[in-house]
């Protein structure tokens, strides 16, 4: 342990209660990958984990601030002669734990911790292909979007513990690109 500042302190493993005896958490984890045929993809994954220790006396439930669930979704389709594709991924990832208050003061300074769904989409668009030229070019039209459903992320002070969260990514984005190979 280090320093009598009783916001920011250090534990050995053994001081922390991590021994063979209190293990710093458990869980479990799923995946899957699925593709039909040459046009379809699936993916997807469920993880959930639980830890609980005794700090000085206090029992503490999930005390990494991980969240306990992430469920991650995906499907891609795309056309034969790859002229077309269209990608959805969602990643629903469940509150952050923030046990460590009862122990520590933090401040509350940005947007309580909560559960998020970070949807994204990716659309190519082969315009050569599509439009069936016959150009010796290739030209290809790309959309990206992030966090479609404009959800507000924050995620815990891991550093320093003062703060209740921090602002973790921008809202809703979309990007576009023209690429042209010759």
């Amino acid at each position: 342990r280090s320093g009598d500042d009783p916001t920011l302190q250090f534990y050995n493993l053994n001081e922390a209660g991590l021994t063979e005896n209190n293990p710093p958490g458990r869980g479990l984890e799923f995946e899957f990958k699925y593709v039909p045929n040459l046009n379809w993809y699936f993916t997807g994954s469920y993880s959930y984990q639980h830890n609980e220790v005794d700090i000085v006396g206090i029992t503490l439930d999930n005390f990494t601030y991980m969240p306990n669930t992430m469920v991650k979704l995906g499907a891609n389709y795309q056309t034969s002669d790859k002229a077309f594709s269209l990608g959805l991924y969602n990643n629903f990832v469940s509150t952050f734990n923030d046990d460590l208050t009862q122990i520590i003061t933090i401040q509350p300074v940005n947007s309580p911790l909560q559960s998020m769904n970070l949807l994204s989409a990716n659309l190519n668009l082969n315009l050569t292909k599509l439009f069936k030229s016959e150009m010796d070019e290739e030209a290809i039209l790309n959309f990206y979007s992030t966090n479609l459903l404009d959800e507000e992320v924050n995620y815990p002070d891991y550093t320093t513990r003062l703060l209740n969260s921090y602002p973790g990514r921008s809202g809703r984005a979309i990007y576009g690109s023209v690429i042209v190979n010759f």
